[in-house]
């Protein structure tokens, strides 16, 4: 079997190709040269699955070039994308990156009983979903939401453990909202998963069975850490520091994977704890 991967060079992008090419799965590198060019054809064309993980980073202020770039990055990318796998005569598999950012705050959610967001991110979630979707039917189509993708080696969990240097742990807030997540481990095995069952298709959820709250989740890391001083932060410090992208720590999204559960999906991670405690 031979994967395409869009994005490989990126956090999640290098641990997945490691972890399939362990798995005697030869990886191609959709590089960003490749697109707007004859390469792009040709090398998806080879391939049995195309996985999409190219995209702008999302965080930092979100300016109107920022906002600009973010989207492009995502729509441009999968609409190339998708045009190269439709003209190809070759059944492949599309897994598409989405994000958890899709769905509303206040509730909880999964694949079935759902309410979407209204903010920035969910837009471009759902534009970016509908240009994956125009895959024809003659291809297998899988939308995958990320949550928070946990791991020692980058990531949202690099920035905090920057954050806990001087031995103070930040609360945002109350820390009462909600913070779904999944371990990078689980996330690559997902995907694996996903690629070899051919019934898998759709949208679903790429987060832990059992959601935290953002003053779990620094409680359970400081005390790893041996932090012993914890220290909450208005909601408005971020909103002056980061503006609308604030919004990316000051709420959060309770969401669920049913549909992968449903499937058969072992997760090795399932509580935050479990997670954190494995991450020496």
């Amino acid at each position: 079997m031979i994967v395409a991967i869009s994005g490989a060079s990126g956090f999640i992008g290098r641990k997945l190709t490691n972890y399939l090419e362990s798995k005697h799965i030869d990886v191609v590198a959709l590089k960003r040269a490749d697109f707007g060019s004859d390469a792009l054809s040709e090398k998806i064309d080879r391939c049995d699955c195309v996985i999409n993980l190219a995209g702008e980073s999302i965080f930092g202020r979100w300016t109107s070039s920022a906002k600009k770039r973010i989207v492009s990055s995502r729509i441009d990318t999968t609409r190339q994308i998708v045009e190269c796998i439709n003209r190809s005569k070759r059944p492949k598999v599309l897994i598409s990156a989405s994000a958890i950012g899709y769905y509303a705050n206040d509730v909880v959610c999964d694949e079935y009983e759902y309410t979407q967001g209204s903010g920035f991110l969910a837009k471009v979630c759902r534009e970016w979903e509908a240009e994956a979707l125009k895959c024809d039917e003659m291809h297998r189509t899988v939308i995958t939401r990320f949550a928070v993708v946990l791991d020692k080696d980058g990531g949202a969990l690099e920035r905090v453990l920057k954050s806990m240097k001087l031995g103070i742990a930040t609360v945002i807030g109350d820390g009462k909202q909600a913070f779904s997540w999944i371990a990078l481990d689980d996330l690559v095995r997902a995907l694996e998963y996903l690629i070899l069952n051919t019934e898998c298709m759709g949208t679903y959820n790429l987060t832990a069975p059992q959601p935290t709250t953002n003053i779990e989740f620094t409680k359970t890391l400081a005390s790893k850490k041996s932090i012993h001083i914890t220290l909450p932060l208005p909601k408005f410090v971020f909103k002056i520091v980061l503006g609308e992208s604030s919004s990316l720590l000051t709420e959060g999204q309770s969401v669920l994977p049913t549909r992968l559960i449903q499937s058969g999906f072992e997760f090795k991670y399932v509580d935050v704890q479990g997670c954190i405690g494995s991450l020496d």
